[in-house]
């Protein structure tokens, strides 16, 4: 055989085994692959913090309990990760935006409840019993962490390797010693980047629920009232609660009010409501009850920026300046049409 072919054979080989390791990493002991192992399992309402710690940056989870009617939600502070150099501070460090503090919308909500009932895809056995090098053990700087309401020892995983193909993680249970396989996907999703994650809703309910909304446009406030539904068309509005006609100016203000969405959340040091602001357009929504169930705020930022203020977001929030204004310019053609009749 030529030495070139037996080289190459050799390199075929080689990449083989290689890539057979990478596929099937050592099981020093014996391994239930097809069943679900519960790691831990903490109540929800129990929970201070989670944390997730990555080279790709930190995402802190702050479950809250029901409060002023609002049904429980996450609060979420995504910090990008220390870019600064060794010995000293990089060049845009003065630049580099603070963490930001926001509502978690949907999946947030979804990885507290996996990362609560915690279940593994597979447990490894000790680490004491294993080469730990090999699944990416010790790692102290990567990790994720649950702190509980009571002070108790936190809940805490060291991340390990990936294995091939990025579909499942080590980690290690310091507490018991144990390393377990776990579903990359479970802990990835809190990585996904801010835009994902936040809670994109401005308001909690549809406005189409409503029954009344005041507009409050300056000094002037406007009702609008929904009309009893027609046996051919969807709900109307009009500024005359017992008409039977509805306006279409004000079904289309409605409908873009509808649209408005959270695009980020401001600094948390900016995003407490100043008192002496007054909003370019209020709206207070109302359900069957005398009291608002929910209510909007407008104002004008610097720069063409818009910002809102909701009984759901509980700070400002930065919002599209375009729907801003159609929302804005509706507003006022309503107020002049009451202001006529």
């Amino acid at each position: 055989m030529p030495r070139s072919v037996a080289i190459l054979a050799l390199l075929i080989v080689g990449s083989l085994a290689w890539a057979y390791y990478l596929a099937h990493p050592p099981k020093e002991l014996p391994s239930s692959a097809d069943q679900s192992i519960e790691v831990w399992r903490v109540n929800t309402s129990a929970v201070r913090t989670i944390t997730f710690r990555t080279e790709k940056g930190e995402v802190v989870l702050e479950p809250q309990s029901h409060e002023e009617g609002e049904s429980p939600f996450v609060w979420v502070t995504h910090h990008k990760p220390d870019r600064s150099t060794p010995g000293g501070k990089s060049e845009d460090e003065e630049k580099k935006p603070a963490a930001r503090r926001f509502k978690g919308g949907a999946s947030v909500e979804k990885a507290v409840e996996n990362l609560t009932a915690l279940v593994a895809h597979r447990r490894i056995g000790k680490l004491t019993g294993l080469d730990g090098e090999a699944f990416g053990f010790p790692n102290d700087e990567h990790f994720l962490q649950i702190e509980t309401t009571d002070g108790g020892e936190a809940l805490r995983l060291e991340l390990g390797a990936l294995t091939y193909g990025k579909i499942y993680r080590y980690v290690h249970h310091p507490a018991s010693g144990t390393v377990y396989l776990l579903r990359a996907s479970l802990l990835n999703s809190l990585m996904r980047g801010k835009q994902r994650l936040l809670d994109g809703r401005i308001l909690a309910e549809p406005i189409g629920t409503a029954r009344r909304i005041d507009l409050q446009m300056g000094q002037d406030t406007v009702n609008l009232w929904k009309l009893p539904e027609s046996q051919d068309g969807p709900s109307e509005w009009g500024i005359d609660p017992d008409g039977s006609e509805g306006d279409e100016q004000i079904a289309e203000w409605i409908a873009e009010l509808a649209k408005l969405r959270v695009v980020d959340y401001l600094d948390e040091s900016l995003a407490e409501e100043d008192e002496s602001r007054t909003p370019d357009l209020e709206a207070r929504i109302f359900g069957d009850e005398e009291e608002p169930r929910s209510w909007i705020k407008l104002y004008r930022g610097g720069a063409s920026q818009w910002q809102a203020l909701s009984s759901h977001t509980r700070f400002l929030v930065k919002i599209s300046p375009r729907q801003a204004k159609k929302v804005i310019t509706g507003g006022r053609k309503i107020a002049k049409q009451a202001a006529e009749k």
